[in-house]
């Protein structure tokens, strides 16, 4: 039996992929609950940060978590000069299922809570 296509190619890429922030719209990635910022100064690596705030970004935008392999290079790049880290230390190959999987816990347990049902809403580049 042939298998029905909800979505089309166009469609079923952005949906595997990071939004196309705009340029205003990348002051998400740096605006950090106090629940995420304390979280975030655990964290040993600046990998481990960088990933750790792509995550939360795009979820509070489109509600998914998303491979570092997908990660968008000018998203990395807009979090790696806002917290100031050396972009020659990020590396992705370095963020282990393990911790990508702890930050998607880490979010889905704190965020919705702290977010008091406030909702974001932007208009992304299609």
């Amino acid at each position: 039996m042939a298998r029905k296509e909800y979505l089309t190619p166009e469609e079923r890429t952005r949906f595997d992929n990071p939004p196309q922030l705009l340029s205003d719209q990348k002051g998400l990635f740096l605006q950090i609950p106090g629940w995420a910022s304390a979280y975030l100064k655990t964290l040993q690596t600046p990998t481990t940060q960088v990933g750790f705030l792509l995550q939360l970004g795009y979820f509070r935008v489109v509600s998914r978590f998303f491979l570092s392999n997908r990660f968008i290079q000018a998203d990395i790049n807009y979090i790696v000069n806002g917290i100031m880290v050396d972009p020659n230390q990020i590396h992705f190959t370095d963020y282990f299922r393990t911790t990508y999987f702890r930050h998607q816990e880490e979010i889905l347990s704190n965020d919705r809570r702290s977010s008091n049902g406030s909702e974001f809403s932007f208009s992304c580049k299609q």
